[in-house]
């Protein structure tokens, strides 16, 4: 059940937010989309709040995927790392 509530100003609207998460988190998260939206709305001064979210969840998905796939390169630069080590451990403690 979603038990914690966070009352949230985001683009000026006010929204009741309910969740599993802690308010303090909620709300961090609603100034963040509050932000990015207020950013989108300045190089679109005239565009309806419909597009502004939008953009804004363009924004906001953009980061995310950079974020994963820069995740993704690192886990595979540890997996290559890790398994020349192994080789030489190996290697060293003559198992081949």
């Amino acid at each position: 059940s979603l038990k914690n509530t966070a009352k949230v100003e985001i683009f000026g609207q006010v929204y009741t937010i309910k969740g599993d998460a802690d308010p303090e988190y909620i709300t961090e998260l609603a100034n963040y989309v509050d932000l990015q939206m207020k950013e989108v709305s300045k190089k679109h001064p005239n565009s309806s709040i419909s597009k502004v979210s939008i953009l804004a969840a363009l924004g906001i998905a953009n980061e995310v995927f950079k974020l994963k796939e820069k995740e993704r390169n690192n886990n595979q630069i540890l997996e290559e790392k890790t398994k020349v080590l192994v080789e030489m451990l190996n290697k060293e403690v003559g198992i081949t």
